[in-house]
Formats: C-alpha cells, structure tokens, sequence
C-alpha cells in the first residue's frame, strides 16, 4: 500500500491571527474581527501597531490554539481524505491516506495531543492515519517535501521558500508534484509602484508567484478566507471544497 500524505500547521487550522487580535482585548475585537478581516490582504489591523502586532505573533503559544477557531482548511483535509478512498478504489495501487499535523512552534503535552489526534480521527471518519510531528521551517526540506508529500499546507509559505532559497536547497531539489497551498496575502507592504503597475497591466499578483515557483514547488494561493475562522459574512462565501 502507498500513503498519500498531507502535511498541514496549527497555524493553517486554526485561526490565530483571530486569536493574537483577541490578546488586545475586545475592543480590538470589535475593531478588527469583521467582513474586512475576511477579504484582507495583509495582517495590518486598526489600532494595532503593525511591529507589536508581528512580535506578538512571533511569539504567540498554545494559548493562541486554545483561544483559536477552526479554519476552513479542516474542509479540505476532510477532501484530500474522501478523494484519495475514491481514487485508491478504482486503483491497483491502493492509497492510505495519511495527515501529518505539525504541532511546531507550539509546546503541548500528551493528553492535549492525544485530544486533537482524536477529534481528527473523528473529522475524518477513521479513514486516515493521524500523524504529528514538531518541526521548525529549516526542518521542512525541499528533499523531505518531494520524498514524502502530497500537500503542504502552510500560512507562512514565504517563510519556507526564502529559507530553502537561502541555502540553496530549493534549486538543487525541486518537487513540482507536491502542491505547496497558502494565504492570498502579502507579508510585507508591496511597493505601490508594484500594486500600480499590475492593476494597469491586469496582472494577478498572487497568479504571478505562482507561475515563478512552477518550477521548484506547485503554489496554489487560494483567498485569505480559508486560512480564517470559519464563519460566513455578507459578501463572503466560502466554499466547503475550496
């Protein structure tokens, strides 16, 4: 038997930017958490100093899981499942699928893991194999990528592919067959020239990096909405298949 195998974060499941936000208080609760959080396209919130905002953040623990929501993405976890059983029946190369949790940078004990391992066996009707590991970016090489995955979900996608440029590893082994999926978000403000050169040429920002790391990795940006609490607002509809 093969396992198919999708390696998310807590970060991609949950939703803790919500739960940074939460640490200032209901007011900038009030302030930030509505239709606008859905549809942003960098983590700059009202009245929240942007530097604080990203050292908090940096350094955020199992605190920010536990006062987190669910995202979207636990959908397509759910998805990659339920295809890879319909895809292995009609296979002569029977598939296990297999869902590697990556617990890094947060501490948890056993019983806390033992706690989400089983509401995701649960989640996914004991169809797949729940695996967690804890490793740091520097960890996740572009030879463990392309040897072991299917998918690879993470939030701060740029953050991988800057570290594995950085040492050269990312042009000395590519895994264009691996889908690497992340945020419809900037991590840093854009020029504007930049911004005012795309929108007069209609070119897709988001669809431009994908093109530009074909060849290493296939980047799939999907809209910031599925990296966020899983609630609806006018206007923003998520789809349950994203």
């Amino acid at each position: 038997m093969i396992k198919s195998r999708l390696f998310v974060e807590f970060d991609a499941i949950f939703d803790t930017r919500a739960a940074t936000i939460y640490s200032y208080g209901e007011q900038a609760v009030l302030d930030n958490i509505n239709e606008k959080y859905f549809i942003r396209i960098i983590d700059r919130f009202k009245n929240i100093d942007y530097d604080d905002f990203k050292n908090r953040y940096a350094a955020r623990d199992k605190r920010a899981i536990f006062n987190s929501v669910t995202t979207p993405v636990l959908y397509m976890v759910s998805d990659f499942v339920e295809s890879t059983i319909v895809n292995s029946i009609n296979s002569p190369d029977k598939m296990i699928p297999e869902i590697i949790i990556n617990t890094y940078p947060y501490v948890l004990s056993e019983e806390e893991i033992k706690l989400i391992q089983e509401t995701l066996v649960n989640y996914t009707k004991g169809y797949a194999e729940i695996v967690f590991v804890h490793m740091a970016i520097s960890e996740i090489t572009p030879m463990y990528v392309r040897d072991n995955l299917s998918i690879l979900i993470l939030y701060d996608y740029p953050v991988w592919l800057e570290t594995h440029s950085a040492t050269g590893d990312l042009n000395k082994i590519t895994a264009p067959s691996t889908t690497l999926i992340g945020p419809e978000i900037f991590y840093i403000d854009p020029d504007p020239s930049i911004v005012r050169m795309a929108d007069s040429s209609k070119i897709n920002i988001f669809r431009a990096m994908e093109d530009y790391t074909s060849p290493f990795i296939n980047l799939k940006l999907l809209p910031i909405y599925i990296f966020s609490m899983a609630i609806k607002y006018e206007g923003v509809k998520p789809n349950k298949s994203p």
